[in-house]
């Protein structure tokens, strides 16, 4: 059930299932070139979904995680899900199934605007959260809706796990 706090953000959860997840992280940007151009990588992302025989369900998410480092610095971590019509048991890496994903508290907005803006929006749940007593976790989802690559534009459904 969705419940409105405000005209922008709600507390909705967020549900996936069947969700394969592809992570950049240390461990995986180490062996690919410091340019990364994400349209490649999805790319092959859309074509190990089609190998496997399966269909993507919905718009692409992305999950970016903040963690301390070794030296105490915060780092992103960035995981790209996309729901798939059915669960594959087998799958290489560095790709993950993910059998359900859930939050039951999540604050959400949408987003519609120009990139370079969405960190504002951010900014604004995150000062809602703290009025309202929330804490949040330390991870986004964000949910493309549409992404203009040579505009700048872009709408897409943010979620913010609530401890």
């Amino acid at each position: 059930m969705t419940k409105a706090l405000s005209n922008k953000i709600y507390i909705k959860p967020l549900y996936l299932e069947n969700a394969l997840a592809i992570t950049l992280s240390d461990s995986i940007t180490a062996t690919i070139p410091r340019i990364i151009d994400i349209r490649d990588i999805m790319t092959e992302f859309k074509t190990y979904i089609s190998a496997l025989g399966t269909y993507e369900i919905g718009p692409l998410i992305m999950k970016t995680e903040i963690v301390k480092g070794a030296n105490r610095q915060s780092c992103f971590i960035t995981t790209y899900i996309q729901q798939l019509d059915a669960y594959v048991s087998r799958v290489e890496a560095p790709y993950k199934m993910l059998e359900l994903i859930s939050n039951e508290n999540c604050l959400f907005s949408n987003f519609t605007g120009q990139k370079n803006d969405l960190l504002a929006r951010f900014s604004n749940m995150q000062s809602f959260a703290k009025d309202k007593g929330l804490t949040l976790a330390n991870e986004i989802y964000m949910r493309f809706i549409f992404q203009d690559c040579d505009e700048d534009n872009i709408s897409a459904d943010i979620f913010i796990p609530v401890k």
